[in-house]
């Protein structure tokens, strides 16, 4: 949701060969757009929901004001799961139901911690650039409290290394412990 709200995406596929290829497939031209919104936040203006055609689904929580799930309803498949905040196994598994097998995740850092620490996290990709971005606000790729225990530390292989422009993108995969 931190993403919808200060950048307004539409997550769409904007090249006409990829929306073609997608087509020749038998996918939809656009993915299916998830939002993990604990509280309902979504606007239901947001790019993410009214721009291209496709599923569009936002995960919420038990506590999200019912007012604003049922304004989502109209726009997108609401999955409710977890008191407080979305439990990422459920919806996952929500998704498995619908025949989603894979995710390209974009999310912040407290998304992306949530999922790794749940054991959700297959691969990671990381891009390193030819700018800083760093002090106490910067963007992480793993936010929140982080892991203390050496024993809980996400262990990952480096599967690929590609020059990108004017950095590098590495592909990590997830080690299972």
């Amino acid at each position: 949701i931190g993403t919808v709200l200060a950048d307004d995406p539409s997550l769409t596929v904007k090249s006409p060969e990829y929306k073609a290829e997608r087509q020749r497939s038998g996918r939809p031209e656009h993915p299916v757009r998830v939002v993990i919104d604990s509280g309902g936040r979504t606007p239901p203006n947001a790019a993410i929901l009214t721009k291209g055609d496709g599923v569009r689904v936002v995960a919420v929580s038990e506590q999200a004001d019912p007012a604003r799930v049922s304004v989502l309803r109209t726009k997108a498949t609401v999955i409710v799961a977890g008191e407080t905040e979305v439990d990422l196994v459920r919806v996952l598994n929500e998704l498995g139901a619908m025949g989603i097998r894979h995710l390209m995740v974009e999310g912040g850092g407290t998304l992306i911690a949530g999922l790794v620490r749940a054991g959700l996290v297959d691969e990671i990709y990381t891009y390193i650039g030819s700018i800083v971005i760093g002090g106490k606000d910067a963007p992480t790729l793993a936010d929140g409290p982080g892991w203390i225990r050496e024993a809980d530390f996400a262990r990952l292989t480096l599967a690929d290394v590609a020059r990108m422009d004017d950095g590098i993108l590495l592909h990590w995969t997830v080690k299972r412990v």
